[in-house]
C-alpha cells in the first residue's frame, strides 16, 4: 500500500521513465532520461548534507540539457545517440554551445553518478534488512563517483556515510511506498536502469569520450 507521501523520492516513477527512455534498437530518448534523473536526484537529500554538491551538480546538468533541448537546435538532442553524434560531428564535445555546457560533457556527468546510484541502490536491495547502508555507500563511493573527486571530497563523504541508517531505516525515509512495495521496485528498477546505463557507457567508449574534460 502507498504512503500518501506527495512529494516524495518515487522509485516507481524513476523506473518508468527509465523504461520509456529506451526505445527499439536501444535508442534513448533525452526527456525521458531527464525525467527519470531529476526524480532520481531526490535520494542525494537522504543520504546526508555530504552529498549535496553532487545533488547540485546532477540539477545543474539537468538544466542544461533541458535548455539544449528547448534551443534552435534542439531536435539534435532528442536522443542521446543524436546529441553525441551531433557534437562529434561538429567538433563541439570540449567547447561552449551558446553559453551552455555541450550535452556529451554534461550527460557524462549524469552518467558517472547514475552508476553510483543505481550500484548503490542494487546492493542495498540483495542486503540484509539490518545492513548498515552507511558501509555499501562507502564500497560503491570508493568504486564510483570517488575517482572523479579530488582527496578532500573522498575524505568527507568516506566519514560521513557511515552516519546513514541501516536498510531498513533508509527504506523508510523514501516514503512514497511501504517496505515490501519499494524493496520490488527495487528490483524492476534495476533492470531498467541497467540497459540504459549500458547503451550509454557503449556509446561514450565508441567515441572515445568517457574522459571529456
Amino acid at each position: 500500500m502507498a504512503a500518501n507521501n506527495e512529494g516524495a523520492f518515487d522509485i516507481q516513477a524513476i523506473t518508468d521513465n527509465f523504461k520509456a527512455c529506451r526505445l527499439d534498437d536501444n535508442i534513448l530518448q533525452i526527456d525521458e532520461y531527464v525525467e527519470a534523473y531529476s526524480e532520481l536526484s531526490r535520494i542525494f537529500p537522504l543520504l546526508g548534507k555530504v552529498f549535496g554538491f553532487v545533488s547540485s551538480d546532477v540539477h545543474s546538468k539537468i538544466h542544461i540539457l533541458r535548455e539544449h533541448r528547448k534551443s534552435s537546435m534542439g531536435e539534435h538532442y532528442a536522443t542521446i545517440q543524436g546529441m553525441i553524434a551531433y557534437e562529434v560531428e561538429n567538433n563541439l564535445t570540449e567547447c561552449k554551445i551558446n553559453k551552455l555546457d555541450n550535452g556529451s560533457r554534461t550527460l557524462l556527468r549524469l552518467h558517472r553518478a547514475l552508476d553510483f546510484i543505481t550500484k548503490f541502490l542494487h546492493e542495498v536491495h540483495k542486503a540484509e534488512d539490518n545492513a548498515s547502508t552507511g558501509a555499501i555507500a562507502s564500497d560503491v563511493y570508493t568504486e564510483t563517483l570517488a575517482k572523479f573527486h579530488p582527496y578532500l571530497v573522498r575524505k568527507a563523504v568516506q566519514l560521513a556515510t557511515y552516519m546513514l541508517p541501516d536498510k531498513k531505516g533508509l527504506v523508510a525515509k523514501m516514503k512514497k511506498y511501504d517496505y515490501e512495495k519499494t524493496i520490488e521496485i527495487l528490483k524492476q528498477f534495476d533492470d531498467a536502469v541497467k540497459p540504459v546505463y549500458e547503451t550509454t557507457q557503449s556509446l561514450y567508449t565508441e567515441r572515445n569520450l568517457l574522459n571529456l574534460p
